[in-house]
């Protein structure tokens, strides 16, 4: 079966649509403390649908916002280029410095960091970094920053294992651990391998429903974790 893989700049607009399908944020991020009304209009809705659906309004020829790719930036600015690393948007790190990364042992495996105002761990193994409780930063630009830190530290080879994972491709599939987060009950055993996002060659560039179906087993089924 071949896999659409969602963009990571369709990553929250899947989430914006997913929060408008079952009509109100509150119900997926208070994990249904509130009970639904019962004249609220349900409609089946699958990942899959969803991502088509925002993937559309992506490349709408009529409706795109044309925003310059980082090679067309180089070619008509070379001076700005040279300046452009760090992101675009605004975010509370200004520098991987920021971060104050520090070893907790001699072994090169656990790593202290904070960040706005409290404190992670960062755990490295072989091809492999770890960061705890990574549901709770959502800032994409700061993400990028926390990211590049650790692989400067210790790199982690791609899927191929020959290349080496980007910061960039790293955010995208912390950003697809914080959605699996902030859908999944309390109840599914699913949550608890989300709420810390893992980065290794395996997982490199997989969507949603593929890394939900790796750590379960079981097929991703959208309208069964909204309850519906």
């Amino acid at each position: 079966m071949n896999r659409k893989r969602i963009s990571r700049n369709t990553v929250f607009a899947l989430l914006l649509a997913l929060m408008m399908v079952t009509s109100g944020c509150s119900n997926v991020f208070l994990h249904n403390d509130e009970e639904t009304p019962t004249d609220q209009v349900t409609t089946d809705v699958s990942f899959e649908a969803v991502a088509d659906t925002t993937t559309e309004v992506e490349t709408s020829p009529t409706e795109q916002v044309t925003t310059p790719t980082e090679s067309e930036t180089a070619e008509s600015n070379p001076t700005e280029a040279t300046t452009s690393d760090q992101p675009a948007s605004d975010g509370l790190l200004t520098s991987a410095s920021d971060l104050n990364l520090t070893p907790a042992d001699n072994e090169g495996k656990n790593y202290t960091f904070t960040y706005d105002g409290a404190q992670y761990q960062a755990i490295h193994t072989t091809d492999h970094w770890k960061i705890k409780n990574s549901y709770t930063i959502t800032n994409e630009a700061d993400m990028l920053i926390i990211c590049q830190a650790l692989i400067d530290l210790h790199p982690i080879h791609g899927n191929d294992m020959v290349s080496y994972r980007t910061a960039d491709d790293m955010v995208y599939e912390w950003q697809v651990h914080n959605i699996a987060y902030a859908l999944l009950s309390d109840d599914d055993s699913m949550k608890s391998h989300v709420r810390d996002v893992d980065f290794d060659p395996e997982d490199q560039g997989r969507s949603f429903d593929e890394i939900y179906e790796a750590h379960t087993g079981k097929e991703f089924d959208l309208n069964k974790i909204l309850g519906r």
